[in-house]
């Protein structure tokens, strides 16, 4: 276009060019110096004899302004030039002589005429257009338009070649749409606004969206981009909202239909897992229908409609529901439709997800509240009147175990959300601090006979070797972890452990140390200093029991006699028992205490 421009400012200069040269053609100068004299010229002789220098002077050329006759003599030649051009002919046309032509008109004041005279040869031409489109068959329709549509934006570029210095000046001086522009209005007013046309061609564009929907036939996505796109461009000259008039708000309106009757029937006749893919398979077909042919405007609001009415609409069922919804997936351990699940409340909405993870909490609460039951029920089955558990050590390990099926749903199925950890700790904590007191006792019988070395009597078969022990012991913070009173864990466990080490049951008193070393990490040195001062008076009194049996006073005694063992205890550190007071009966007291 530059390159054309640059012609035809040459053409145009070629006149005056000319008659610089005719003047310098007619002056004459003399090999004769010349003198200056005050009111004219003269000429001074030299030794070769008188010579003159002569002047033409000619007048300036006066301006010729064109006519209007002239100026519609110009412009029947561009009209028959864009006629041609319309008419696919342009090959023939001089490019350059048309510009100029145009140029011209410009120049001399009469743009008005060629803009006016352009804009009624294009809406003639588009008239006759709309006639032949307008009498296609509706299978024919769509491709007649976007063939047309490819056509006329040739045409129009070739238009606006020769009328750039139009398009440069008089329409920016005069606020007018550019010839490129104005072709597309007069297209859309002509062609898309058409009554046999318009409503036929929104109909046709929704049918095929429908068919593709339905999974009854498949559609040609490269006609219908080219259609959708074309009421894109011809919108967007003048800020029209074509595309969502005649588009977008009746496709949205008629995909909230579809998938409120689609989703109201699939809950009932399909499980919620089922449900589930199926509305993942939508939102990705959804989505390749955007990539493929709808504008990228559209893909916001159409994925959160659909997620609207396939899911948010739904929730509550998705949650509640017996066929699979969110508690059964949860209690079944269903962990990709879990998973599922949940990426779709993440995406619909911040609040459906948190709507989740509360639905996550009431079931881990609801699930420890039953195990409770269940264990109560057990006791007056037995006719236990007791609030205690008589299994502590299966009891705790249904704990331990629904924190790890839980645990794992939350780190696989929601990611390791931290709103979703917080809520199933949340659950956990309501379980564990239910009655505090019942807790901390499972939790210290549990620990006793895994520190015993016995295993764990009736609930495993096979003893407990080092690696697994420390896992075990691992599982034992955990819950203390959750134990808000941990002073009546304190009391308990120190109970349990002077029983081991006074009585020697311990299997090892590394691994009673190690534990201790993991409650010290967990609430600090003051908490466990007295269970340390238990072994140190331990280590005192074997120390000085050896020192003893060493002695020589030790050696002379007889073997026969009873073994001495003494044990010192520091006091505080130990629990104190309450033993009852020992009533003997009165001849034992009489034969043997009296003597004392």
């Amino acid at each position: 276009e530059e390159e054309r421009g640059r012609t035809s400012y040459q053409l145009l200069d070629v006149q005056d060019r000319k008659e610089r040269k005719e003047v310098d053609a007619t002056t004459r100068i003399s090999t004769n110096s010349m003198s200056s004299s005050r009111g004219g010229l003269s000429s001074r002789p030299s030794a070769q004899g008188p010579q003159t220098k002569q002047y033409v002077i000619k007048p300036f050329r006066a301006h010729c302004q064109m006519d209007e006759t002239q100026a519609e003599k110009i412009w029947t030649c561009l009209r028959g030039a864009i006629e041609e051009i319309f008419n696919h002919n342009a090959s023939m046309l001089s490019f350059e002589e048309l510009y100029r032509n145009a140029y011209n008109l410009v120049l001399h004041k009469h743009g008005d005429l060629l803009y006016k005279g352009v804009q009624s040869t294009i809406q003639e031409r588009l008239a006759n257009v709309a006639t032949r489109i307008a009498s296609s068959s509706d299978e024919l329709l769509l491709g007649e338009i976007c063939s047309r549509w490819d056509e006329h934006k040739t045409t129009m570029e070739m238009i606006r070649d020769i009328l750039m210095y139009m398009d440069r000046t008089f329409a920016t001086q005069n606020k007018k749409l550019q010839v490129y522009d104005m072709g597309l209005v007069e297209f859309r007013s002509a062609v898309t606004r058409h009554e046999e046309i318009g409503p036929r061609l929104q109909a046709l564009l929704l049918d095929k969206v429908r068919t593709e929907r339905n999974r009854q036939a498949p559609v040609d996505r490269g006609l219908m981009r080219k259609a959708l796109h074309m009421l894109v461009d011809l919108g967007s000259v003048d800020n029209t909202c074509l595309y969502e008039d005649d588009f977008e708000r009746p496709f949205l309106a008629e995909t909230k239909q579809f998938y409120q009757r689609e989703s109201s029937i699939a809950l009932k006749t399909t499980a919620c897992p089922q449900y589930l893919r199926q509305v993942e398979t939508r939102l990705q077909e959804e989505e390749f229908r955007v990539t493929h042919y709808l504008h990228a405007s559209t893909k916001h609001k159409l994925i959160k409609m659909i997620q609207k009415e396939l899911i948010e609409a739904h929730a509550r069922i998705l949650i509640e529901s017996d066929a699979g919804g969110f508690y059964n997936l949860l209690r079944d351990n269903k962990l990709d439709a879990l998973k599922r699940m949940r990426i779709l409340f993440f995406r619909t909405s911040h609040a459906l997800d948190l709507k989740l993870a509360d639905a996550l909490s009431k079931h881990v609460r609801d699930a420890g509240e039953q195990l409770v039951t269940d264990y109560l029920l057990n006791n007056k089955q037995n006719k236990e009147e007791s609030n205690n558990i008589q299994d502590p050590v299966g009891f705790l390990k249904q704990i331990l175990i629904l924190h790890t099926k839980y645990n794992t749903a939350v780190q696989v199925a929601f990611e390791g959300d931290n709103h979703a950890e917080k809520k199933f700790k949340e659950g956990i904590e309501s379980l564990v601090n239910t009655d505090p007191n019942r807790t901390a006792h499972c939790l210290v019988v549990y620990l006793d006979e895994l520190l015993r070395g016995t295993g764990l009597k009736k609930h495993e078969t096979t003893l407990v070797d080092d690696q697994d022990l420390e896992a075990r012991l691992d599982q034992a913070i955990l819950i203390f972890r959750y134990l808000h009173d941990k002073d009546i864990f304190e009391n308990k466990y120190k109970n349990a452990l002077s029983r081991r080490l006074l009585g020697n049951k311990s299997a090892s008193h590394e691994a009673e140390k190690q534990f201790i070393s993991k409650l010290k990490a967990e609430c600090g040195y003051q908490f466990t200093t007295k269970l340390e001062g238990m072994f140190s008076d331990m280590r005192t009194s074997k120390h000085v029991m050896d020192k003893f049996r060493e002695s020589a006073e030790f050696n002379k005694k007889s073997t026969a006699q009873p073994e001495l063992e003494v044990i010192m205890l520091t006091q505080g550190f130990w629990p104190v028992p309450i033993i009852p007071p020992c009533n003997l009966p009165y001849i034992v007291d009489t034969a043997f205490c009296g003597a004392f």
